[in-house]
């Protein structure tokens, strides 16, 4: 089992479905399982300040949208993201799905 965790500072950018707006995630995890299976996944992750929960909740309500819309690239390769990691307000929400994405591929 391989997992990095990428900070992306610009090296890309993707867009919302719907709006077409662009915006860089923060952090990008890849990872690379073998448990009788091999699977390739990304998946993308912003933390935010309470802030800008609000002001950039387009950007939250995209990365849950990939999961149900575009998970899949190819047999191989699965995109994902998550919603905001915020330690205030939204840690357990966070982690409950962070923890569902690895439960799922390793069991």
């Amino acid at each position: 089992e391989y997992f990095w965790v990428i900070r992306n500072l610009k090296f890309f950018e993707i867009y919302t479905f719907k709006a077409g707006i662009k915006f860089e995630p923060d952090f990008i995890i890849l990872s690379k399982l073998k448990n009788g299976k091999t699977a390739n996944m990304q998946i993308f992750i912003e933390p935010k300040g309470e802030h800008l929960l609000a002001t950039d909740s387009f950007k939250e309500e995209f990365l849950k949208e990939i999961n149900t819309s575009f998970y899949n690239v190819s047999d191989k390769t699965e995109i994902k993201g998550l919603g905001f990691f915020n330690s205030q307000e939204r840690k357990r929400e966070f982690l409950v799905a962070f923890n569902s994405i690895f439960d799922n591929l390793t069991n």
